[in-house]
């Protein structure tokens, strides 16, 4: 990592997630799901929330940047859930 920090081409806004897509609500039932929770996670629309912020209807992160510059490869989100 230091070799990075001291690359003057690795500046600006790096994003970092897991690897594949879900919703907040597939997000939610597979935590209640790996903690063994009895918990029904209903998924609503984002009109249903009633967020002040407008948000768009699909922007998953995309961390090609930040691995690419680390050399690393990173994990399918649902076998991060895993402690």
């Amino acid at each position: 990592i230091a070799s990075v920090i001291n690359n003057k081409d690795a500046f600006g806004l790096y994003h970092y997630a897991n690897n594949g897509v879900c919703s907040w609500a597939e997000f939610a039932q597979r935590i209640m799901q790996h903690a063994n929770l009895d918990c029904k996670v209903l998924p609503i629309s984002t009109e249903e929330y009633s967020a002040v912020a407008k948000r768009p209807k699909f922007s998953p992160l995309n961390s090609l940047k930040i691995c690419d510059l680390l050399g690393i490869k990173n994990r399918y989100w649902v076998d991060s859930l895993e402690f």
